[in-house]
């Protein structure tokens, strides 16, 4: 038992000069009181648990202070971003790349939604710079939408109808902020042409905020089935 105890003080201390307190402490505590050693390895289980509080009080600190220099750099980077939008948003001016195809108006309205998530992060923020900042932000978002989801819907009236020309189907988007479309064709004589092709367009048609859709079997049909869409205002961020 001897031979043990005093093995297990050597490994202790072993342990203890390679700062592995640990182990060091695992070792210490099985030394027997009738060990020449005890004394001393009592000495060290102390000197261990001080060093281990010590340590854990200086890990807080310094976890404290990492991380309110990383929220000072996550703040500072969240308002770059917002003003860095604010300056996109106050300068977007769609070239064609943004029109004449049904993909590029869609990417144009997720690039609202986009700014819409960034406008409520903003107003949920704590900060009330990025609060001010988000609101701005908010100003302008909406004015650019109440813009261009209007042009939006015209060309895509524009767009479909050259896609539907082959297939004799002429479209066109029209009214107070070309907020209603037309499909013409001689297949819309059947109703349930009519209902399939406004589910297969439903999610388009609300995604660039029609209010109504009209499907008539010729130009002059005054019998013609439309359909109210409860989409969101153009003002009305994503």
């Amino acid at each position: 038992m001897v031979s043990c105890t005093n093995k297990d003080y050597e490994k202790g201390t072993q342990f203890l000069a390679v700062e592995k307190y640990n182990e060091a402490l695992d070792h210490f505590t099985r030394v027997e009181a009738s060990d020449e050693n005890y004394e001393e390895a009592q000495t060290a289980i102390i000197d261990i648990e001080n060093i281990v509080k010590e340590n854990t009080a200086r890990k807080i600190i310094e976890d404290s202070i990492a991380a309110v220099e990383k929220r000072e750099k996550d703040l500072a980077s969240f308002k770059e971003q917002l003003q860095n939008t604010i300056d996109d948003v106050s300068k977007f001016n769609p070239s064609e790349t943004h029109r004449n195809s049904v993909e590029a108006l869609q990417l144009e309205v997720l690039l609202f939604e986009d700014w819409g998530d960034l406008v409520r992060k903003a107003e949920a923020h704590e900060d009330k710079e990025v609060q001010a900042s988000g609101k701005r932000l908010q100003s302008n978002v909406v004015r650019l939408q109440k813009s261009e989801f209007p042009k939006i819907r015209k060309n895509f009236g524009e767009v479909s109808d050259e896609l539907m020309w082959e297939n004799n189907m002429e479209v066109r988007a029209f009214g107070n902020g070309y907020s209603i479309i037309e499909f013409t064709a001689g297949m819309f004589a059947n109703n349930k042409n009519k209902k399939d092709a406004q589910a297969m367009l439903s999610e388009n048609l609300h995604l660039f905020r029609f209010k109504q859709s009209r499907y008539k079997w010729y130009e002059h049909d005054d019998e013609y089935t439309y359909y109210t869409m409860k989409s969101k205002a153009d003002g009305e961020l994503e």
